[in-house]
């Protein structure tokens, strides 16, 4: 009951409720209100779950961005790095980590295109699959380079699987290129240390096969870091010993074997340093040919043999046919022919004073392509010598089908005169560059013994230490002045 002033004589109200009517009136409040509130717990709840699947999603989203490759859909470098911590902390068997990628791979994206490019990846991603056992793992990189981490039991178990992974590789036949990987490994001795170390070191040993022919992986070890590091100070040297004219050329002079006259000379390159050392061309040849500074050198090389031949005929002097080295890398992966057409023109000289030497490996590496060069450079006027014959695999072989004009013969042979079955090959060889209409010349002659036997069988030309060795430009000018 309740009571209330009516505001006339001071009366109340008084009223009364009976408990049984309150309480139904009371429990229609109570159930409108424990419905509302369900209902309004309810859609929070359900937003709640909403929301917390939805930022799974978002989670798992950004998950599969963060560590799934674009290209292959599979590991991308981070998750290799986080399996690859889990797997070398768990597993206690030996384990090898690797780097691969392939070689000049940028020629295929120019010549075919990202499209192709990528469906080649791809494939090498498809080939990584179908190798890989149990608890081993690997990743696309970046571009055309992928990591792994493989079990092995040892270095000829694990060589012997790598070797039948790139002979698949190297039959990918989707366009009319040649696919040759390089692969370094680390073979893990220290656990601790960081995938990403670990990988650096199998990179180091990439480097070193990397653009070599028939090198496809090589293991790291400390030596071979401390070459790779001198390797790259004498990359890094180059374009300014280019420069400052550091590089010379030396001419080895080449004589008829018959009159002793001068028939010419090969100019070979030679590094002077500004503080008067002269690093020898093995130690620098092979770095520049890996990494491609090679056609560089050699483009300098060509030139300054025609600005040389340009100054002596200007001079008055005799000219005599000044051979020149082409490198592997500048014949097969660079448009040389018309610059060196172009330094023609610009010095005036005729292509028969500059004859090309080409070694032997070059010529076993494509025939058809390389026989189509050479024939060009005999429609411009270029004799090709083939050089260091016979230090090769297929030299018989390759001499009834490639157009060379000359053959050099190879110090190992002619070191092995005296010896009654050398000479018989040395014979035979003469023999047979006659018969094919090739001119002879013997590298590396340095007795009277070999230069008699080379005269009695008839080898055109001798270039050895026996008659001089290679000299400055200076010095071979006043050869030029005595000789007849």
């Amino acid at each position: 009951m309740y009571y209330t002033p009516t505001g006339i004589n001071d009366w109340y109200l008084l009223t009364v409720v009976p408990m049984e009517v309150a309480n139904t009136k009371t429990m229609n409040i109570m159930k409108l209100n424990y419905v509302q509130s369900g209902i309004v717990v309810a859609v929070f709840l359900l937003l709640l779950i909403y929301i917390v699947r939805s930022e799974k999603k978002k989670q798992t989203r950004l998950m599969e961005i963060a560590y799934t490759d674009v290209i292959t859909g599979g590991d991308n470098y981070k998750a290799f790095c986080l399996k690859a911590e889990n797997a070398l902390e768990k597993d206690t068997a030996k384990m090898a980590l690797l780097c691969m990628d392939i070689d000049r791979f940028k020629l295929v994206n120019d010549l075919f295109g990202f499209k192709m490019g990528d469906e080649i990846i791809r494939l090498i991603w498809k080939l990584w699959g179908d190798m890989l056992c149990e608890g081993e793992l690997a990743a696309h990189r970046e571009a055309d380079r992928f990591v792994a981490l493989m079990h092995y039991h040892s270095e000829g178990e694990l060589l012997k699987r790598l070797d039948k992974f790139c002979s698949q590789i190297r039959k990918i036949k989707n366009m009319n290129y040649k696919i040759k990987p390089s692969i370094g490994i680390y073979l893990v001795s220290d656990r601790s240390m960081s995938v990403d170390s670990m990988s650096d070191m199998a990179l180091i040993a990439q480097a070193t096969v990397k653009n070599q022919i028939h090198s496809y992986y090589a293991f790291y070890n400390e030596e071979l870091k401390s070459r790779i590091i001198h390797n790259k100070e004498m990359e890094d040297r180059m374009e300014t010993a280019l420069a400052h004219h550091e590089f010379c050329a030396y001419f080895q002079p080449k004589y008829d074997t018959e009159t002793k006259e001068l028939a010419g000379a090969e100019a070979l390159v030679r590094w002077n340093t500004g503080d008067g050392r002269i690093i020898p061309p093995t130690d620098f040849i092979p770095v520049f040919e890996e990494n491609g500074l090679i056609v560089g050198l050699d483009e300098f090389m060509f030139r300054e043999v025609c600005r040389q031949q340009r100054e002596w005929i200007d001079q008055g002097r005799r000219a005599v046919p000044v051979s020149v080295n082409l490198s592997r890398y500048n014949i097969f992966y660079s448009s040389f022919i018309n610059k060196y057409q172009d330094i023609l023109r610009e010095y005036e000289i005729s292509p028969k004073l500059v004859p090309l030497e080409i070694t032997e490996s070059v010529m076993s590496e494509d025939e058809v392509l390389l026989r189509n060069i050479i024939d060009e450079l005999h429609s411009i006027g270029f004799s090709v010598l083939m050089d260091d014959f016979g230090t090769g695999y297929s030299s018989m072989t390759m001499l009834g089908s490639m157009p060379i004009d000359v053959l050099k013969l190879d110090k190992s042979f002619v070191d092995d005169i005296g010896d009654s079955k050398g000479e018989k090959i040395i014979r035979s060889i003469i023999d047979l560059s006659r018969g094919l209409g090739i001119r002879l010349t013997a590298e590396g002659v340095e007795t009277e013994e070999q230069y008699e036997f080379l005269r009695k069988m008839k080898c055109d030309e001798i270039q050895g230490y026996y008659f001089a060795k290679p000299m400055p430009g200076s010095d071979f000018q006043a050869l030029l002045n005595t000789e007849k």
